[in-house]
């Protein structure tokens, strides 16, 4: 599988500062593997878009899109599943 590029939103540095680093820690590891395989068992599709998904890992949420063309995902989010979709 060829290796996708990884973008992340200006938002997730401070969806990241108001967690717990120990959190961040569990899941900045699994979204970092994301450029590896983007669809890894954890991940669904979202009902909005096709090209949007979320990622779970614990009771934290990152929401992304896959873009096949150019092969990137961009990550948007990255909250507790509480705040996870909610618009800001």
């Amino acid at each position: 599988m060829a290796s996708y590029k990884l973008f992340f939103d200006h938002d997730v540095e401070k969806d990241l500062a108001k967690n717990p680093k120990v959190e961040v820690r569990k899941v900045m590891l699994k979204v970092m593997r994301l450029h590896e395989n983007p669809h890894p068992p954890q991940s669904l599709k979202l009902e909005s878009s096709d090209k949007t998904f979320r990622l779970r890992v614990g009771d934290y949420r990152t929401i992304y899109q896959i873009d096949e063309g150019p092969k990137t995902i961009t990550v948007y989010r990255v909250r507790h599943r509480k705040d996870a979709y909610r618009s800001r």
